[in-house]
């Protein structure tokens, strides 16, 4: 559901439990530092400065930061003016990634990450997920699937379009010929 490298979307997960538990996150400029623990394909994504659009994408720190900043992980806490935003550059540059040799280990089944957040009061939350949501272990219901795909045609077709299009494609089976879905 995030709108970035899928070697992110572990930390994202257990950053919005946090988020879900702990209001006190609602108040980012309160976050003293961030601590992300993750297998090592996740750990070497620690830009904490990204330069564009791409290497935001490719960003632990930025992802965790916008996501804090903007309440979002979708596409616009990505693009825009949203990679020059004073607050969620200040606290990506608060923000580290380090691998887990056991997290590692767990790979390729496994895509675990913790999050530990502490706090300018000395306040503490910390969460960790097995893998990433989505993965076969825990997929997807299929209105959450919608609602994704619906985020990303926004950009490009009128909701009428995106709907039409959606329900031909989860209806391909029934088209005798897959042209028919898209053409009539």
């Amino acid at each position: 559901m995030h709108a970035c490298c899928r070697y992110n979307h572990a930390a994202l997960d257990a950053l919005w439990v946090l988020i879900d538990k702990h209001p006190e996150l609602q108040y980012p400029d309160q976050i003293d530092r961030i601590h992300i623990e993750s297998y090592f394909l996740a750990a070497e994504l620690n830009d904490q400065k990204p330069r564009n659009m791409l290497a935001a994408r490719f960003s632990i720190p930025f992802a965790i930061a916008t996501t804090l900043v903007n309440r979002s992980s979708k596409i616009h806490s990505f693009t825009g003016n949203a990679l020059t935003h004073p607050a969620t550059l200040a606290l990506a540059a608060k923000t580290s990634v380090s691998e887990n040799s056991f997290m590692t280990a767990q790979l390729p089944d496994l895509r675990p990450a913790a999050v530990n957040i502490i706090m300018k009061n000395g306040q503490n939350f910390r969460f960790g997920v097995e893998t990433n949501r989505g993965d076969w272990q825990d997929p997807y219901n299929n209105e959450q699937l919608k609602e994704k795909y619906m985020s990303l045609t926004a950009r490009r077709w009128s909701h009428k379009v995106s709907d039409t299009v959606y329900k031909n494609i989860v209806a391909l089976d029934k088209f005798s010929n897959v042209n028919m879905a898209f053409y009539g």
